[in-house]
């Protein structure tokens, strides 16, 4: 619950508190897939992502999207290839946020989708041993898939 008395620090997950590694999870889709997201993507998969991000499409809708690029492709590799985006998971980083929580309102705003947050709560678990890590490290966590907004819509700010 967030404390009246005390300030409120906003923060993102990809690449504060999960570094993420965008060449591995373009060389993953490129095997996968054959195709080279690299340079970008396809405005139609573009959106098919933010609309995914905002929970307006289901997780099967979106991979039958992905799916179309490759239909030989497995959907669980491309599953896979989706969550290769999510790298290293610093434990220093999760213990700054417990640090500053005794002093501020901790708030997590995140573009994230269904599936990496399932890898990611799946993660955090096995390999720094949090099973609670949403409400140990902040009082507020809001996710797009979640809240109906992405970053960096206005309408996102003003939900939170």
């Amino acid at each position: 619950m967030i404390n009246q008395q005390k300030k409120t620090i906003i923060f993102d997950f990809g690449n504060i508190l999960i570094n993420l590694d965008y060449p591995k999870c373009f060389a993953a889709f490129k095997e996968v897939l054959g195709v080279d997201f690299s340079s970008g993507l396809p405005d139609k998969t573009k959106q098919s992502l933010f609309r995914y991000e905002k929970g307006e499409i289901s997780t099967e809708a979106f991979l039958w999207q992905l799916q179309q690029f490759n239909p030989e492709a497995e959907i669980r590799d491309i599953i896979a290839a989706w969550n290769a985006i999510l790298g290293v998971l610093p434990l220093s980083r999760f213990e700054m946020m417990d640090t500053l929580r005794n002093n501020y309102n901790i708030v997590m705003l995140s573009n994230i989708n269904e599936m990496h947050e399932q890898k990611i709560e799946k993660r955090v678990k096995a390999e720094l041993g949090i099973d609670d890590f949403r409400t140990r490290f902040f009082d507020r966590v809001f996710y797009s898939h979640h809240i109906g907004h992405r970053k960096p819509e206005p309408s996102c700010y003003a939900y939170v």
